[in-house]
């Protein structure tokens, strides 16, 4: 069993290991660096432009290789008409 300590000093993105990255107009280099591992400036910039130009109904999903994927997501009125 692994137990967490909860406190305000922890840093609960250590034990994320794997998400979904949505487009979102408004991103920061510190956020591109904690999700993606990512240090140099270059590499950063070119992942922001990427998810600021996901098309709608698309996403980054992110596993705990840190390798990046672009995924097609499923659109609520599409799950309505799978059942």
């Amino acid at each position: 069993m692994i137990a967490l300590q909860l406190n305000t000093k922890s840093d609960y993105s250590t034990y994320i290991f794997s998400g979904i990255v949505h487009r979102v107009s408004q991103i920061k280099n510190q956020d591109i660096k904690s999700i993606f591992n990512k240090d140099d400036k270059a590499s950063q910039e070119q992942l922001m432009k990427t998810i600021r130009g996901l098309d709608k109904h698309y996403s980054l999903y992110v596993d705990g290789d840190k390798k990046v994927q672009k995924s097609k997501d499923k659109a609520f009125w599409g799950l309505l008409s799978d059942t």
